[in-house]
């Protein structure tokens, strides 16, 4: 069976992301300290004006997942693409979903 995101849909490797200059829109996986996958999830990264933070945008996870309500740094990773570390801020849950804030440090890692 292939690995399914947290909003119960298929991961394959040829999921279908877009990467347009400055800007991400795709699944990525979450990873903790310790290089566990937390979760895969459907993230959208672009260029943002933001205190301490060059880059970030929305991630959006399953209601009743391990990730949701909680504030977290972890890395965001699309194998052979690029792996950053984020902080991630609880945000709204509508219809089972809750969108995360994400706060790039570093680099932009899906600049071209």
């Amino acid at each position: 069976l292939a690995p399914r995101c947290s909003h119960g849909r298929p991961v394959h490797s040829e999921t279908k992301r877009m990467r347009t200059g400055m800007r991400y829109a795709g699944y990525v996986r979450v990873i903790d300290d310790n290089e566990n996958i937390l979760d895969v999830a459907e993230v959208s990264l672009d260029v943002i004006d933001h205190q301490g933070h060059s880059w970030g945008g929305t991630l959006r996870v399953s209601a009743g997942g391990g990730l949701r309500g909680k504030a977290m740094s972890v890395d965001l990773e699309v194998p052979d693409l690029f792996r950053a570390s984020v902080l991630l801020l609880p945000g709204p849950t509508t219809d089972g979903i809750s969108e995360m804030t994400v706060l790039g440090t570093g680099a932009i890692p899906f600049d071209e």
